[in-house]
């Protein structure tokens, strides 16, 4: 089962979103690769053929704690 991640009026469809860890659909993945440089996160992506799920890890750990305010802003 898919999620949504809505941040900025952007909805993202992601698979897990685990502590750095967030998993997208390679449809999203742009997406969320656009939104995540637009915003300043530091992040790297864990596997780039775009084919299936990719996985975007935010490092250092506080980067993920940053998108998680940023979401709970939005609800």
């Amino acid at each position: 089962m898919r999620d949504i991640l809505t941040l900025d009026r952007i909805q993202i469809e992601y698979a897990d979103m685990r502590g750095p860890f967030i998993v997208v659909g390679a449809p999203q993945a742009n997406a969320l690769q656009d939104l995540l440089s637009r915003e300043g996160f530091n992040f790297q992506i864990l596997n780039h053929d775009f084919t299936d799920d990719v996985m975007f890890d935010l490092a250092p750990d506080t980067e993920a704690e940053r998108l998680q305010r940023l979401l709970d802003a939005e609800d």
